[in-house]
């Protein structure tokens, strides 16, 4: 089970800094919408002796956040200790570039290390083998510990992939290189699926089991590498 324990006063202040500092990301939730958005600290305020964050405006947020009355907020991150933290928080004030947010009073903190999950870029792929059959799978996001995947539902027969299915020789496939695989995955298993009738689609939430440790560094690197193309393109860092 997961140890969680709340971070008061100073820690919390100190916590935030070094997340600012460091520009890592925040993963925001508008509670009672369904709205999620990536976001990075831009700054404090004291305002009339309340403090509060500024955070940068999250992709799509104004068209969510204009049709509900009050903008209540979960927060949660991977701090610089790489330990997840969560807060609640509230809209304070929408400004132009950025929106102000209340200064939370405490953080909680999940003693158990969670794998950020990252989207990469359009077209990438993951093979693997089940049941002695190969298949091809869109990737739609990615993490060190697994991926969530999807495939048209009348590519396969449903039989052979199932929740506990086993997966053997998986390979992740860079949209730029299909041929060369660009990490290979020795095991995996299928922990979710869902069906998604609109799209025709289903999707699959695996975990991987078994890599060799020189394939899990270069899966780091790769999410890294995912994290870092999505910061460019919100213009938070630049190339260099």
């Amino acid at each position: 089970m997961d140890s969680q324990e709340k971070i008061y006063g100073k820690k919390v202040r100190k916590i935030l800094e070094e997340t600012k500092r460091d520009r890592i990301v925040l993963r925001l939730n508008l509670l009672g919408t369904g709205y999620e958005g990536l976001s990075i600290i831009t700054g404090f305020e004291n305002v009339n002796g309340e403090s509060c964050l500024l955070i940068d405006y999250p992709s799509g947020f104004q068209d969510v956040a204009s049709q509900i009355d009050e903008g209540r907020l979960f927060v949660e991150f991977n701090g610089p200790d790489r330990i997840q933290y969560t807060f609640r928080s509230y809209i304070h004030e929408t400004l132009r570039d950025d929106l102000k947010i209340g200064f939370p009073e405490s953080l909680e903190r999940t003693q158990r290390r969670k794998h950020f999950r990252v989207t990469p870029p359009l077209g990438n792929k993951i093979r693997f083998s089940a049941n002695g059959k190969r298949f091809e799978v869109s990737l739609i996001n990615l993490s060190e510990g697994g991926a969530l995947v999807s495939l048209a539902q009348q590519l396969h027969n449903h039989k052979e992939l199932f929740v506990d299915g086993i997966l053997r020789d998986l390979s992740l496939v860079d949209h730029e290189d299909p041929k060369k695989p660009h990490v290979s995955i020795q095991k995996a298993v299928i922990r979710r699926i869902e069906k998604k009738r609109d799209m025709n689609r289903s999707q699959y939430a695996i975990q991987f089991l078994h890599m060799k440790r020189i394939e899990a560094s270069g899966l780091k690197a790769f999410i890294y590498e995912c994290q870092r193309e999505l910061l460019k393109k919100r213009n938070y860092i630049k190339d260099v």
